[in-house]
């Protein structure tokens, strides 16, 4: 990492900025950035984006870390952007380099997240010419930018440096605006890519002042979305007017969890409604602060008569849909008045209901709702009951379990973990097991995900990203998914802070075990479970990272619930996938549950 706090920016334009045309252009990309509120800047080598490798490691302010893989990098610089709420900058050399970039880009529009990928590239006379390290860059990323444009060729001429910062401050702002997401901005450069002095314009005087230059550049105001009064109180009226209406509360990563959580409990309190909380929201780990918490919902709404029995009137569907395709399948039979609050621009209707968007934010909404709550109903208290019971079950039986089942590990998690630890939750089995067995509970323990794509693409390098310098984190996680990204270690020298990882190691795709394909052997087996053989003890040597293996679940307890407070760490939890599907399948039945 690179870091010179010591160094003013006037020295840092005296000293190297004034080197030749590149040098200047890249300095004024670091400095407008830093002075908007830049961090961070993840880099991967390469001669190409030597200009902003050198301003970006060396600007004052600016915490520059280099990454080897551009993957790697990218899902890094998206940690970082969800544990901080800001956008990260991603720097890479011309080529295949920021194809690499691209499934992180991805993630990023899906998710939300800001992101602002900065690829160098060649002039255009040596594009479409069998130049070496060349490819199509522009629009390399699609449609998924929020913005996406190619900077001009660097020049020294004063109002070419004001497009230049003028350009940074309208992409830095698309970042968040009007919802967050990836920014790309695709930079030529000609040599002499070196700060070295510039041969074809040895003259490097210009009227260029930074005092003066960037005196308006400044973190830019929050943009805040409001009710309109008279709309809100029309909306109030009607949602209120219904008797059997839940609130789902799908994923998500709110920035102030404790406040979202309170105006989610006060919109619960004043519509009478219970809350279905996802897993990977953090509303699970405020309990006290919500008495409507129904945390059970997938293993109640498999029971065909229960699930009759609590089909709702009306539906208060908040941020994105829940993971739970037992919930999302009963919404959709419900057939119910449907609101979607939601202050993006996207359609997050997946079930085609019969649904109204709501572009506001969850305080918003509890703003303009009656004062008065309204008294718990029948339909509200059997949610209630029916949940204490499911509850009831579910902790006697895991408790009881005597073997490494995996889903035991988030149940164990949930009740374990230190207050206010970040846990990064992997795809595929891991993200539905939370869903499944996270239980209530009043440690505040902040949930990230990459839930956007849904993919298990860089899931330690984000990992790595949500814990640097943040609180002692935990991964949880499949074999195949750390497996696909074990790249990521070579952050480890420039890691800070602790994160142990909990990899739950089933030999294969556990998730796949689940569905119909199973049955189908071969070629389940060999091309859908794709067993694998992976000794972790060995990996872990190879990267100097501390081992342990678990041979009871009874060991996992001690070893996460205090964390050390640096460096890494593998915990292996080995699990047999065919007997943990039939054991979660056995729990599903409910038979045991009375009726309501």
């Amino acid at each position: 990492m690179a870091r010179h706090p010591s160094k003013d920016s006037d020295t840092f334009f005296d000293e190297y900025a004034r080197a030749n045309t590149n040098s200047l252009w890249g300095a004024v990309i670091a400095a407008t950035l830093a002075r908007l509120g830049l961090r961070y800047a993840v880099i991967s080598p390469g001669f190409r984006s030597a200009p902003l490798t050198f301003a970006f490691s060396r600007y004052p302010g600016i915490e520059a870390i280099p990454v080897l893989d551009e993957r790697s990098a990218a899902f890094f610089a998206l940690g970082l952007a969800r544990q901080t709420g800001r956008a990260t900058a991603l720097i890479c050399t011309s080529g295949t380099a920021a194809a690499n970039f691209f499934p992180a880009i991805i993630e990023a529009r899906e998710s939300g997240t800001p992101l602002l990928a900065l690829t160098a590239d060649r002039p255009p006379e040596l594009r479409h010419c069998n130049s070496g390290q060349a490819i199509d860059q522009l629009k390399l990323y699609g449609g998924y930018p929020n913005f996406q444009a190619e900077l001009s060729m660097p020049s020294m001429e004063i109002m070419r440096l004001r497009y230049l910062r003028q350009t940074l401050i309208h992409a830095w702002e698309r970042t968040r605006f009007p919802t967050a997401g990836p920014v790309h901005l695709n930079i030529p450069l000609s040599e002499p890519l070196a700060p070295t002095s510039d041969i074809e314009h040895p003259d490097t005087e210009t009227d260029f002042n930074p005092e003066t230059f960037f005196s308006g550049v400044a973190p830019l105001p929050e943009v805040s979305v409001s009710l309109h009064e008279t709309r809100g109180r029309i909306l109030a009226k009607e949602m209120s007017s219904y008797r059997k209406g839940v609130i789902v509360v799908g994923p998500s990563q709110p920035e102030h969890a404790e406040n979202f959580a309170k105006a989610v409990a006060l919109i619960s309190r004043r519509l009478g409604w219970p809350v279905l909380a996802d897993g990977l929201n953090p509303l699970r780990n405020y309990a006290a602060l919500l008495p409507g918490l129904i945390s059970r919902y997938d293993i109640l709404l498999r029971d065909t008569e229960r699930a009759k029995q609590l089909t709702p009137d009306a539906i208060l569907s908040i941020g994105t849909p829940p993971i739970s395709n037992v919930l999302r399948a009963w919404l959709e039979r419900s057939n119910a008045r449907t609101w979607l609050l939601d202050a993006g621009q996207d359609n997050i209707d997946p079930l085609h209901l019969r649904s109204v968007p709501l572009r506001f934010d969850v305080e918003a909404l509890a703003d303009v709702l009656e004062v008065k709550s309204r008294k718990a109903g029948s339909y509200y208290n059997h949610w209630l009951e029916a949940d204490k019971q499911a509850g009831i079950f579910l902790n006697r039986e895991l408790r009881r379990c005597d073997f490494n089942f995996e889903g035991k590990v988030s149940w164990l998690l949930s009740k374990s973990l230190p207050r206010a630890t970040p846990l990064f939750i992997a795809s595929s089995m891991p993200v539905r097991d939370v869903e499944y067995f996270w239980q209530p509970g009043n440690r505040a323990i902040r949930p990230f995900f990459n839930r956007g794509a849904n993919g298990i693409d860089g899931t330690l390098s984000t990992a790595f990203g949500v814990a640097h310098k943040n609180k002692s984190a935990v991964l949880l996680t499949g074999d195949l998914a750390l497996l696909h990204d074990t790249n990521g270690f070579l952050l480890g020298d420039k890691f800070r802070g602790h994160l142990s990882i909990v990899v739950i190691n089933n030999r294969g795709g556990g998730i796949f075990e689940n569905l119909p394909i199973a049955r189908f052997d071969p070629p389940f087996e060999e091309f859908f479970a794709m067993p694998q053989n992976v000794d972790f003890k060995k990996l872990a040597a190879v990267y100097g990272i501390e081992y342990v293996r678990i041979k009871n679940l009874k060991e996992l307890a001690p070893l996460i619930g205090k964390l050390p407070r640096s460096g890494i760490r593998i915990i292996e939890v080995p699990t047999d996938r065919k007997r943990d599907t039939r054991y979660r399948k056995a729990l599903f039945k409910v038979k045991f549950l009375n009726k309501i």
